[in-house]
């Protein structure tokens, strides 16, 4: 699935006053004392999470900016002291092979209302197994979480 790059723009300023304040400065605590991250964003889009997390963590930061449509992908334009790189990737195929990379931090924005349960869990499998972080933003999702599989929370 793909949106169209106007329709993402004309939502940003909602979505930017949408993010919580209090897990953005959880998240900056976090990872207060790094010098340096490394970040996966999933169904990154034009790269609006890119734009607006990056802004809140102190470290050099590189982004692998993983989704499935090169247009959007070719939009993503970074101000600041973050890097990043474009995976054109289909997710539902690719995690395994996305994570065998290290990150620090595993993001998205706005996907999971998009994926179905057993993805979710595969995911979180491979969050877990990584030790990276996961933060997420603009999520309706209810979706339970068993406490072996867990991940750890910041």
């Amino acid at each position: 699935m793909s949106f169209s790059a106007d329709w993402l723009a004309a939502r940003t300023d909602a979505d930017l006053r949408a993010r919580n304040a209090d897990l953005a400065q959880r998240l900056a605590r976090h990872f207060g004392d790094r010098e340096d991250l490394q970040v996966l964003d999933l169904g990154c889009g034009t790269g609006a999470n890119l734009a607006a997390t990056s802004q809140i963590l102190d470290a050099a930061q590189h982004w692998v900016m993983a989704d499935n449509d090169p247009d959007l992908l070719g939009r993503i334009d970074c101000k600041g002291r973050a890097t990043f790189e474009t995976i054109e990737t289909d997710l539902a195929s690719s995690l395994p092979q996305l994570f065998e990379r290290r990150y620090d931090l595993v993001t998205a924005s706005a996907l999971f209302d998009l994926a179905g349960a057993a993805w979710i869990d595969g995911l979180i499998h491979h969050v877990t197994a990584s030790d990276a972080a996961f933060y997420t933003v603009l999520s309706l999702s209810l979706i339970h979480i068993s406490e072996p599989t867990r991940p750890r929370l910041i």
